[in-house]
C-alpha cells in the first residue's frame, strides 16, 4: 500500500506545478480534447470517467476500464454549442488483465461564411478537428492498473491547417474501502507541427477522480468528485451522481463549480438485450445554446 500513496503523492505534486494559469493560455489548440467523449460522461459533470457504463470514457482516463471478459463497439452524437457537432465512434476488447480500445473523434463546425470588409460574401470554408486513439490498460497488481493513449490529431482553420501527437498516462488505484475507486490521469502530452508560422501548444491536463459506490434498497449509487487543472484554466471541480435501477435504468446528474457557463447536467440510459442507450442533456448560460446528447453502445 506504501507504493501506491507514493504514486499518488508523485502524481499529485506533478499536478501542483499546473497550479497557475499559463501566462500564454490563449496560445493553446486542439481543444476538442476536452469534450465529454459520450452522453454518460456529458450527464455526470463532463466526467464519470469511473462509472462502469462510460464506454468511451479510457478517451479522459487511460487506466479507467471494466476489465470484464468482453467485445464493445458504439457511437455517440453530440449537438454542440452553436451549430457545431460532435461525433465520437470507438471500439474496445478486455480481459480481466487488459484493454485495448480505438477511437475516432470528430468535431464539425459546419460551413462558415468568409466575407471582406465590406461585409461581402465570397466563400466558405469548413474547420476540421479529428482525432485518432489507440489505447491500451494492464493490471499491475490486483489493486493497481496503468494505461496510456495514443492520439493523431488534426486541426484545420479555413487554408491553415495543422498535425499533432498527443499522448495520454493513467493510474487507476483500487484502495482497502468497498466499491470504492481513484483515478488519476495527465492528458494532452505531445506535439505539433506549426499553423500558419506558429507552432500550437497542446491543452495539457492532470485530472483526479474518486469514485464511491453505494447498496441502497438492492440498487447501486455510484457517486464521483473531480478535481482538474487544465494548463490554460484555473482549478475545476465537479460532483456526479450515477443510481442504477434493477439492472437496467441509469439516472445521472453533475454540477460543475467555478464554471461561469455550465453548472448543471443530467441524463439516462437504459441497458437492454446488451445494448446500452444514452441521453444527456447539458444547459448551457450566457447566451450559448443547450446541448443535447446520444449514444449507442453494443456488448458481445
Amino acid at each position: 500500500m506504501k507504493k501506491y500513496i507514493i504514486i499518488l503523492i508523485c502524481l499529485l505534486a506533478l499536478g501542483s506545478l499546473m497550479a497557475e494559469i499559463h501566462g500564454s493560455a490563449g496560445e493553446y489548440g486542439y481543444q476538442f480534447l476536452g469534450i465529454a467523449p459520450n452522453p454518460v460522461s456529458m450527464a455526470l459533470a463532463g466526467r464519470g470517467v469511473l462509472s462502469g457504463n462510460s464506454n468511451s470514457g479510457w478517451l479522459f482516463q487511460p487506466a479507467a476500464t471494466s476489465f470484464e471478459p468482453e467485445r464493445y463497439a458504439g457511437l455517440s452524437h453530440s449537438f454542440w454549442i452553436g451549430d457545431t457537432a460532435f461525433s465520437t465512434a470507438y471500439y474496445g476488447v478486455s480481459s480481466r488483465r487488459r484493454h485495448t480500445g480505438l477511437a475516432l473523434r470528430n468535431l464539425d463546425y459546419g460551413k462558415i461564411e468568409e466575407r471582406d470588409e465590406t461585409g461581402f460574401l465570397y466563400g466558405y470554408y469548413q474547420p476540421v478537428d479529428i482525432a485518432i486513439t489507440a489505447n491500451h490498460a494492464e493490471r499491475i497488481t490486483p489493486y493497481l492498473y496503468a494505461g496510456a493513449n495514443l492520439s493523431v490529431i488534426y486541426e484545420k482553420l479555413d487554408s491553415a491547417s495543422a498535425l499533432g501527437l498527443s499522448g495520454d498516462l493513467g493510474l487507476l488505484l483500487f484502495p482497502p474501502l468497498e466499491n470504492s475507486r481513484i483515478a488519476l490521469s495527465y492528458r494532452n502530452l505531445g506535439v505539433s507541427a506549426k499553423m500558419d508560422e506558429e507552432r500550437i501548444k497542446l491543452p495539457r491536463s492532470f485530472d483526479l477522480d474518486i469514485y464511491q459506490g453505494f447498496g441502497i434498497a438492492g440498487h447501486t449509487l455510484g457517486v464521483e468528485a473531480s478535481i482538474l487543472k487544465p494548463v490554460d484554466d484555473s482549478w475545476r471541480y465537479s460532483l456526479a451522481a450515477d443510481m442504477e435501477l434493477w439492472q437496467l435504468l441509469h439516472l445521472r446528474a453533475g454540477y460543475k463549480f467555478k464554471d461561469e457557463a455550465q453548472g448543471f447536467s443530467s441524463g439516462f440510459g437504459v441497458q437492454v438485450m446488451g445494448f446500452d442507450l444514452d441521453y444527456a442533456f447539458v444547459p448551457f448560460s450566457k447566451g450559448l445554446s443547450d446541448v443535447h446528447s446520444f449514444g449507442i453502445c453494443y456488448r458481445f
